[in-house]
């Protein structure tokens, strides 16, 4: 997904950034890591059962 703060920072434009895109960034961000964590979970327990 690409949010306002990311794309800003890497393609530098005329476009300001403020608060609201950074923390629309970090909230993204979280649910990336939310979903990297399950998805490390469930590998684990389902090499557990093996």
């Amino acid at each position: 997904m690409h949010t306002p703060y990311g794309v800003q920072t890497r393609y530098p434009s005329n476009l300001e950034l403020d608060e609201t895109d950074m923390d629309c960034a970090l909230r993204e961000c979280a649910k990336i890591q939310d979903f990297v964590q399950w998805f490390l979970n469930q590998s684990e327990s389902h090499n557990m059962d093996e």
